[in-house]
């Protein structure tokens, strides 16, 4: 088969999925039941779990995706001037019972958005020691990545790779990666918003990530009711049994891996850009760990 040919019929399939796409959410939308469910904002800040959540939301009765990533430059910004009217305009097309996912930053604009368009939020949270090494692994792991040539080329062993994660680099042609603590502080005020519910990656992973089942469980009950669903105890241990290693960038999905990977450098370096995040977020009671 010629180039040609072969992009030809890739434009083909392309054009049948996205009718099918289209036909699948216009008889979606004519269902009534739908009338009742929320419209919802998934979110997660990066690392943290974002496609264990989707999962979680997919597999609860009624809610349905049309894969509505918001770009970067909606979740980055907050939400201002021209940026803000292009999320209103995305967040208007999102029907009760669909969601968007992003790993949208906290704006008081953006948050007012969401809430005069009646929708609710889900936030996903992680302890940020796993996070930073899940950071460092997938960056070095992804050639598309804006950094990944300073993560291969400048940097040399994992060591340096964790380390650049957790207090940040300076990449040549790039903007700079801040340090994790600075990245997570631009999630945090979510906890406080009302229609928010926020989420914990070691509740929701259940025993095959190194979790507790009864968290699991408890968890997913929280983020019906949140959502206005009373599920039935056969329902949700149902869909925790189907949780797990879903997802694109799904790893291993391991509590607590950061302990096999900090050395005593990369300690003292996250307690010093981090430290106070991670006591708030009440993943150790204090610095002496």
């Amino acid at each position: 088969m010629t180039l040609s040919g072969t992009h030809g019929s890739f434009q083909g399939w392309r054009t049948r999925l996205a009718v099918r796409t289209r036909l699948r959410r216009w008889w979606r939308r004519r269902d009534p039941k739908r009338r009742g469910l929320p419209r919802l904002l998934v979110n997660g800040f990066p690392k943290s779990g974002t496609h264990l959540l989707r999962r979680t939301i997919d597999l609860l009765p009624g809610m349905a995706s049309d894969n509505v990533w918001l770009p970067p430059r909606l979740a980055v910004l907050g939400g201002k001037g021209a940026v803000l009217a292009e999320a209103e305009r995305l967040f208007k097309s999102i029907q009760p019972g669909e969601y968007a996912v992003g790993h949208v930053r906290y704006g008081r604009e953006m948050a007012e958005l969401l809430e005069r368009q009646g929708f609710r939020a889900i936030l996903i949270l992680r302890d940020p020691r796993d996070v930073a090494v899940s950071w460092a692994i997938h960056i070095a792991a992804r050639p598309e990545h804006k950094y990944h040539q300073h993560f291969t080329d400048v940097l040399q062993t994992d060591e340096e790779r964790l380390m650049a994660s957790i207090v940040g680099v300076q990449a040549v042609g790039r903007r700079p990666l801040a340090n994790i603590g600075r990245r997570l502080q631009n999630y945090l005020p979510w906890l406080h918003v009302t229609y928010n519910f926020t989420t914990r990656f070691e509740r929701l992973v259940g025993p095959q990530g190194g979790g507790r089942a009864e968290d699991q469980l408890v968890e997913i009950e929280g983020i019906a009711r949140h959502l206005g669903m009373n599920l039935s105890s056969e329902q949700i241990a149902g869909m925790a049994s189907r949780l797990f290693g879903q997802g694109a960038t799904f790893r291993q999905g391991r509590i607590g891996s950061w302990k096999e990977r900090f050395n005593e450098e990369h300690k003292a370096a996250f307690k010093r850009v981090a430290g106070e995040q991670l006591v708030e977020l009440g993943y150790e009671p204090d610095l002496d760990w």
